[in-house]
């Protein structure tokens, strides 16, 4: 049963996290572990990994002290400076990603820049194809995204090249009180998006998602233009009932202010107050106007 042991290790710690391994196993991973016990059991030539497996696991007992020590040590001095910089940094890959170029390549964050096969994980989200999918999905089902499971497949595959998907997919793992926490992001626009329509155009580029964004919440707007209400209230009902979508007055706000951030300039309503006359005022209002008028005859006259 070694070369099962040896199988299920490789596929733990590389084949599950690569996203074509993955993809191309998952639908073949029961046939491939019962052909392996057949191989085990029926075939003397196959050497025996059990010993090597054994091996491997004791020396990984014997020197786990030394690597704890050696991990607690870089963590006491180096994990408060790594606190302080993540945020700077993961704005200025976010910047990078929308710009349309890749913050992972030769990036001096990127440990692994130039070795083949092995992409960098800046967030520290789980490096599992499952894993990360499954977030995805437990937040699509929880806050009714409407991401359907090719657009999920996507994301995560993205998620492995393009630092501004793994960081979507760091932040959906993470606990929050409210939706609207979520909303608090350089990316509030792609939540909003994500949020309030009942079909996406999800893209792995994301300069090429930012587009989109800026394209549909523009069409929305223009034709249902905001300054043409009463007030807000009515024109985010207008466009819900028009384009099905979900917008309330929080992401509604993220897209006006998104496109205005882009160049197209929208007006909001200017909501005036709204007055309630007596009978007296009105008649007041009609002897002023007369008043008025009975002046410019006068004026005329002369």
């Amino acid at each position: 049963m070694g070369l099962l042991v040896f199988f299920l290790i490789w596929y733990s710690l590389i084949g599950r996290n690569n996203p074509k391994i993955y993809n191309s196993l998952k639908d073949k991973l029961g046939k491939i572990i019962t052909a392996i016990v057949l191989i085990s059991v029926f075939s003397s030539v196959i050497p025996s990994l059990w010993g090597l497996a054994v091996f491997f696991f004791a020396m990984m007992a014997i020197f786990s002290p030394f690597i704890f020590g050696g991990w607690l040590i870089s963590t006491l001095f180096k994990g408060g400076k790594k606190k302080n910089n993540t945020q700077e940094k993961w704005n200025d890959f976010y910047k990078q990603s929308v710009k349309g170029s890749d913050p992972y390549k030769d990036s001096p964050y990127n440990k692994h820049a130039g070795r083949m096969g092995t992409s960098p994980n800046f967030t520290g989200l789980t490096r599992s194809v499952p894993k990360r999918k499954k977030i995805v999905q437990k937040f699509n089902k929880k806050y009714n995204l409407n991401l359907t499971d090719d657009e999920i497949e996507l994301i995560v595959d993205a998620s492995y090249v393009s630092f501004s998907w793994e960081r979507e997919i760091y932040d959906m793992d993470q606990d929050m009180n409210s939706l609207f926490e979520w909303y608090n992001s350089e990316t509030s626009w792609l939540r909003a998006y994500l949020r309030v329509l009942p079909v996406q155009s999800v893209s792995s580029d994301f300069k090429r998602q930012h587009e989109l964004c800026i394209d549909i919440f523009d069409q929305m707007f223009t034709t249902l233009e905001p300054s043409s209400f009463a007030t807000t209230a009515d024109c985010i009902e207008a466009i819900n009932n028009k384009y099905y979508t979900a917008f309330d007055d929080t992401t509604f706000m993220i897209a006006y202010n998104f496109l205005n951030r882009n160049g197209r300039i929208h007006s909001l309503p200017k909501g005036g107050v709204v007055q309630n006359e007596s009978e007296l005022d009105k008649l007041m209002k009609k002897y002023d106007a007369s008043l008025k008028n009975e002046e410019a005859k006068k004026k005329r006259l002369v």
